[in-house]
């Protein structure tokens, strides 16, 4: 009984935050992203002075560590620039003491968990006043590609029914019907269709990776929803050509974002435009740079419960830019692509070999509709691919033509034609599974 009541609790308080943060948009940040680059920069500056203070002051993590480095906000936060005096912080830090990092004033949050993706999930606090703005900024991602309250959104992703439970459940109130991603067989898609056909669905939201899955068996079928209005994705990497493909097929928008359960930055399409933007009023997105790639350093501009400052996300990036372009009017930070975390590596021998490139080889088969890599030891990689019966001594042949290089280092590789995908919490797929 005591659970019935918490999770019905918990369930007023995300409509609230959710209504808040549709009040939210309409009132502070509608407008945001075509205001001027100086008051974009200056709203960041505000919102990093006030976030470095408080953390100094109520923050064990960072009292000490300003202490430490002779930091004081006050005195030192002169400009955004500033903001790299303060050393970046690494998932690792905070595993040792996440309690080190929550502030002493806070009394209400939530609590997320990472999807562990990275090998060692943690669990992060987020305040309520954050979570409006995390709510404000959906809003205003969706309501550019013409969502309207209540339009019915399929959603492959979120639900995992246990045994004997339907696959499909339905949140009347919000007009979401939810399909279990873990069940992603032809036979269950044939039911998905079916509903999301009798439901009029509007928007299509989910994880690349299911999205991806589910539109090659609407192409196989010749299946069409044609009340579609846009597919809405999240999280996982999605590279050009998977885009593409979706978008080709279903002939509508494809709405790209990508967050983090530590709610760091969040980027995405805004307004119907091909590029992808950081959102400012979000979080404060910081570039490493190197030879090779861009390395995303995030800071949340408005979690005060949890302030992870300068935070390493792991993530990569092609390029990013700032300022308006003559085919923009959004005035956001603006990046080209996402490419993926920097730990996926492969293990060989005394050596680590970046994934990155291998992706951007695998991109190019054409006949691969989805493929996962393994290293579960330290001498087998097994790459699970999905693809038409067909072509699977082609694809063998290229796949182990072109990572020929693992032999040097005595890798075997196994390859395994299935569906048989591992997935990590909420149904995501990754690309990658290391040791």
């Amino acid at each position: 009984m005591m659970k019935f009541f918490f999770n019905i609790f918990n369930k007023i308080i995300d409509i609230s935050l959710t209504i808040l943060g549709i009040i939210y948009y309409y009132i502070f940040i509608k407008y945001f992203p075509y205001q001027s680059i100086e008051k974009i920069e200056n709203h960041q500056f505000q919102k990093l002075r006030k976030l470095l203070i408080e953390s100094g002051n109520n923050v064990p993590y960072y009292k000490n560590l300003f202490d430490k480095i002779e930091f004081i906000p006050e005195r030192d936060f002169l400009s955004l620039d500033d903001i790299k005096k303060i050393p970046i912080l690494t998932k690792e830090q905070i595993r040792k003491d996440p309690k080190n990092f929550i502030n002493i004033k806070s009394k209400f949050y939530i609590t997320l968990k990472t999807s562990g993706s990275t090998g060692n999930p943690f669990k992060a606090k987020i305040g309520y006043s954050h979570w409006i703005i995390e709510q404000a900024v959906i809003w205003r991602q969706w309501k550019s590609f013409n969502y309207n309250f209540r339009d019915s959104i399929a959603i492959l992703r979120s639900f995992a029914p246990k045994e004997n439970e339907p696959l499909i459940k339905v949140d009347y109130l919000r007009n979401f019907i939810f399909y279990s991603p873990y069940h992603l067989n032809d036979k269950n898609m044939e039911v998905y269709y079916r509903d999301m056909l009798s439901r009029r669905i509007k928007f299509l939201r989910g994880y690349p990776s299911s999205i991806k899955l589910f539109t090659d068996y609407c192409k196989r079928k010749n299946y069409k929803l044609h009340s579609l209005k846009g597919i809405l994705l999240a999280s996982e990497t999605l590279n050009r050509k998977d885009k593409n493909f979706i978008k080709d097929y279903f002939q509508v928008p494809v709405i790209n974002h990508y967050g983090l359960a530590e709610c760091i930055v969040m980027i995405g399409n805004i307004d119907n435009d091909n590029y992808l933007y950081n959102y400012d009023d979000y979080g404060y997105i910081e570039i490493l740079q190197n030879n090779i790639h861009n390395r995303i350093i995030g800071t949340n501009l408005n979690n005060f419960t949890m302030p992870l400052i300068r935070y390493d996300t792991g993530d990569y990036v092609d390029t990013i830019s700032s300022g308006v372009k003559k085919d923009s009017k959004i005035n956001l930070k603006k990046i080209s692509s996402i490419l993926g975390r920097s730990n996926d590596e492969i293990i060989a021998g005394d050596k680590k070999i970046p994934l990155i490139n291998i992706y951007t080889t695998f991109s190019g088969y054409e006949k691969i509709v989805k493929y996962q890599i393994i290293q579960q030891k330290r001498d087998l990689i097994k790459i699970i691919v999905m693809c038409n019966e067909i072509d699977q001594n082609e694809i063998s042949n290229d796949i182990y033509k072109d990572m020929y290089f693992l032999k040097n280092d005595n890798i075997k590789i196994d390859i395994e034609f299935s569906q048989n995908f591992k997935r990590l919490s909420e149904g995501k797929i990754p690309s990658f599974i290391g040791l």
